[in-house]
């Protein structure tokens, strides 16, 4: 790796000394519109070159300390402005003047005081909540358990699992009281004076203690990644499909554990179901793992949903009906029904469909070009002719035969 000649460092030590009345916009060299993917991009590029890590050879303690700075404050530029919340926050600031981002007191201390603070726990007790509000108390129950695992002494848990069990039942008032003489026609017996202490203690039996559900292990976070759609489609139809699915893994798990199961898709996307071990199966012979049997908590309608769509878009058909035509180019499919949703001036739907497709297919042009159109209809939706304006001449360069993007760079000038 090439060394940073001298001019790199001048300008590191100039950007340094002007941290201070140096904008986010400015540290990550981005317009003030940009949207979240240009600063994304824009991050990324300034991280290739600034990360500590590709400066390990480098000898100044001096330059060390002016790269960490400024590393750091490009870090929570992005951080900042990747948050909509903040984002609008920090502009209002920008109009006075304040150039960093100053967290009110009144954040922090939401912030302090939030129950659970980890935010796996937080998520897992946010999903419990929704489970439970659908009257699914089993499948809460899952979330919760498995909530506590990562934080034990969360107020906020506790309490959801005490609303998913059951009420015990208590006993009616007069149910220990001896009936009087008449009452119930038997004659209630004299009790029986205690008898006098004895002078050797006597060992007091241990009773055990009334639970109103059973103890379950707690398990670990298991990921499957698929590198292929073919994958995801076998997954999706021999598992999915049933309710459950076979594991092989080096470790045990103990039957009754709660897992959290994450299937990876080829274009990185996480895809989490909760699953219960039910059954535990011996290797089939020397030098093979062990596997556990799973039984999925609760499978949404919108799991099934969102692998019926990435296997359409992958271009891998999710039935079994060899009689069906062939399918179009996945890349083609998802550029038709972009633009569909682009002329029905569905622009934020078009962006989401169009995500994965750039990523999985990075050097097709054509529909990046289409994710850029989209992303231009959607600022001018939103009164940011500036953006809109800078999408649509990326748009043309990626496919300057679209008519779509002709139309919509002739009409934003």
């Amino acid at each position: 790796m090439r060394r940073p000649t001298a001019a790199f460092w001048l300008e590191l030590e100039r950007i340094d000394k002007q941290l201070s009345s140096t904008d986010y916009y400015q540290l990550l060299g981005c317009s003030r519109d940009a949207d979240v993917e240009m600063l994304r991009e824009c991050y990324e590029r300034q991280v290739r070159v600034l990360h500590p890590d590709r400066h390990v050879r480098e000898t100044s303690r001096k330059r060390l300390q002016c790269l960490t700075r400024v590393y750091a404050r490009i870090g929570e530029a992005f951080r900042v402005l990747s948050h909509p919340h903040n984002r609008a926050k920090y502009d209002l600031a920008l109009r006075e003047g304040e150039t960093r981002f100053a967290e009110s007191r009144s954040d922090k201390q939401a912030r302090i005081e939030r129950d659970p603070k980890n935010p796996q726990a937080r998520s897992l007790l946010e999903q419990a909540q929704a489970l439970l509000a659908s009257n699914d108390r089993r499948a809460a129950r899952a979330k919760l358990q498995l909530a506590k695992h990562y934080e034990p002494e969360s107020r906020a848990i506790n309490q959801a699992l005490g609303a998913c069990g059951e009420a015990t039942p208590t006993p009616p008032p007069d149910s220990g009281r001896s009936k009087a003489p008449g009452e119930g026609g038997s004659t209630a017996q004299s009790k029986s004076p205690p008898p006098p202490p004895s002078p050797i203690p006597r060992p007091i039996p241990k009773t055990p203690s009334a639970r109103a559900h059973r103890r379950v292990p707690m398990g670990q976070s298991i990921r499957i990644g698929c590198t292929e759609w073919e994958q995801v489609k076998t997954f999706y139809m021999h598992n999915i499909s049933r309710g459950g699915m076979l594991l092989r893994c080096k470790q045990t798990i103990p039957i009754g554990s709660v897992i959290e199961l994450t299937i990876v898709t080829p274009d990185r996307e996480d895809i989490q179901l909760p699953a219960e071990v039910v059954r535990h199966v011996k290797p089939e012979g020397p030098g093979k793992r062990p596997g556990i049997g799973v039984r999925f908590l609760v499978i949404p309608d919108a799991v099934r949903e969102r692998f019926e769509v990435l296997l359409n878009v992958a271009g891998v058909r999710s039935s079994s009906d060899s009689t069906v035509e062939k399918e179009k180019e996945p890349e083609q499919q998802a550029k038709e029904d972009a633009e569909l949703l682009i002329v029905a001036g569905k622009y934020q739907e078009a962006c989401k469909l169009l995500q994965g497709p750039v990523r999985a297919f990075p050097d097709n042009k054509v529909l990046r070009g289409s994710f850029h159109l989209a992303a231009g209809m959607m600022a001018r939706e939103r009164s940011q002719e500036v953006a809109a304006h800078s999408h649509f001449e990326r748009a043309l360069r990626y496919d300057p035969d679209s008519p779509l993007i002709l139309e919509a760079l002739r009409e934003s000038s």
